[in-house]
């Protein structure tokens, strides 16, 4: 075989080899893009695992809290804040709305005693239907009429 049969093949051959190291080449970057795109997606889904883990941790710890409560706390808490709307407000702390009834305290000579009535804003007076003469120190909001029936009981 002659040299230059040689040089052509050996130039072949060499253009061959480097044609497969492109290729090779080319493969292995995709690979390596695709192997980021997997360690991104690794770390996005081990930030979400902690955030589920400490979400249902703090899930578990308000179950254990709220099968520690007994039916009683609850109930003992809703007393407590009723009771809490029912106490007498002094007028010298807040007015109720104005125009809306109330049960007051009257300390005056005509009635001494617990009476419905308004305030008045505009006389600053405290009024009821029939008297003006009403000397209040406490009031409280009134109870929900009693619903019969489906309907606010008018009796």
């Amino acid at each position: 075989m002659s040299d230059e049969t040689r040089m052509t093949l050996l130039h072949s051959n060499t253009n061959d080899i480097v044609e497969e190291l492109l290729m090779w080449k080319s493969l292995a970057a995709e690979h390596l893009d695709r192997v980021t795109e997997l360690e991104a997606e690794n770390i996005r889904l081990g930030i979400e695992y902690q955030r589920m883990r400490l979400a249902l941790g703090d899930i578990a710890i308000n179950s254990k809290r709220a099968l520690n409560e007994s039916p009683t706390d609850h109930l003992a808490a809703r007393l407590r804040q009723e009771r809490q709307d029912d106490k007498w407000i002094p007028v010298s702390e807040r007015l109720p709305d104005n125009w809306k009834p109330v049960l007051t305290i009257d300390i005056s000579k005509s009635t001494r005693d617990m009476v419905t009535a308004f305030y008045n804003p505009e006389t600053s007076l405290w009024s009821t239907h029939f008297s003006c003469d009403l000397w209040v120190t406490h009031w409280m909001p009134l109870p929900e009429s009693p619903i019969m029936y489906g309907k606010v009981c008018e009796e």
